[in-house]
């Protein structure tokens, strides 16, 4: 049997280099809750569908969340979200760091629209185009 080499060295906890540089990623928001870190230490999580790793929210991270979404973090389940990476300094060194982003909203479809007249055939013609 093989030995999933992966899942043993990942981190629970997303970091940019996990991500990459000049990725992107959309995920879901499945949970959001308080954690407290063996240190003592607590900060806000992120759980996703599309991820087993979470991510923990910084202030700046935080902030962005409350601009897109609001304080309200019941409401942020389900919403989609760009997580990239980008250079920060930790400890005083650059490293990867995660970032929020706001997913872009789907385009909606034209919808059809039914014009005055018929084809040849006698059949409704649809349109795509709004009405003058």
């Amino acid at each position: 049997m093989a030995i999933n080499v992966k899942k043993h060295l990942q981190n629970d906890w997303l970091k940019g280099s996990d991500i990459g540089e000049g990725n992107r990623l959309t995920v879901t928001i499945e949970k959001a809750y308080d954690h407290t870190f063996p240190s003592g230490d607590e900060s806000s999580v992120l759980e996703f569908l599309e991820l087993d790793q979470k991510l923990s929210l910084n202030k700046g991270r935080l902030t962005k969340m409350v601009d897109l979404f609001g304080d309200d973090s019941d409401e942020w389940l389900g919403r989609q979200v760009i997580l990239y990476a980008v250079d920060v300094t930790y400890q005083g060194k650059t490293t990867l760091g995660v970032a929020i982003a706001a997913a872009m909203p789907r385009k909606k479809a034209p919808q059809p629209v039914f014009e005055d007249g018929d084809d040849t055939n006698g059949d409704v013609v649809f349109s795509s185009r709004g009405r003058n």
